[in-house]
């Protein structure tokens, strides 16, 4: 009788400890997903001012990495730039990362823009861009 009793206990105990494991696991992935988030967010923050910025290196590192991690959120900002950006190799650059997010809204900047384009470069890279989306532009109109 004692073995048994003791036993119970062992096996109660084993659960609760058990299942604190298992809602401490719980707690820390849902923490984990928030922070993730947060993250995200403070780093598109982060990309947008350095898009913004007139150092050329931060902008045009910010623009990069705005493309290269396909981050939605920079969008807007890319778009504003484009529009005002002297550079032709930063304005290469941004249409490199709004073709790379491939966000209606860039893709149509790009395809709006292009015959406005100074650079030959530039006006190829539209090009590209254009007859990869040609089909989703006729949609557009």
């Amino acid at each position: 009788m004692k073995t048994t009793r003791i036993q119970t206990v062992f096996n109660k105990v084993v659960v609760v400890i058990t299942a604190l494991i298992l809602f401490t696991a719980s707690a820390q992935a849902q923490n984990s997903e928030k922070c993730k988030s947060a993250y995200k967010e403070k780093f598109t923050k982060n990309l947008i001012a350095g898009i913004l910025q007139s150092n050329e290196g931060l902008k045009n590192s910010a623009i990069y990495f705005a493309g290269h991690y396909k981050m939605k959120g920079t969008t807007d900002a890319l778009i504003q730039q484009l529009k005002k950006e002297e550079s032709a190799k930063t304005r290469r650059l941004i249409v490199y990362s709004l073709f790379m997010i491939g966000e209606e809204k860039g893709i149509s900047a790009i395809y709006e823009l292009a015959a406005d384009e100074r650079d030959e470069y530039i006006r190829t890279g539209f090009s590209e861009v254009i007859n990869e989306f040609e089909p989703h532009f006729n949609n557009l109109l």
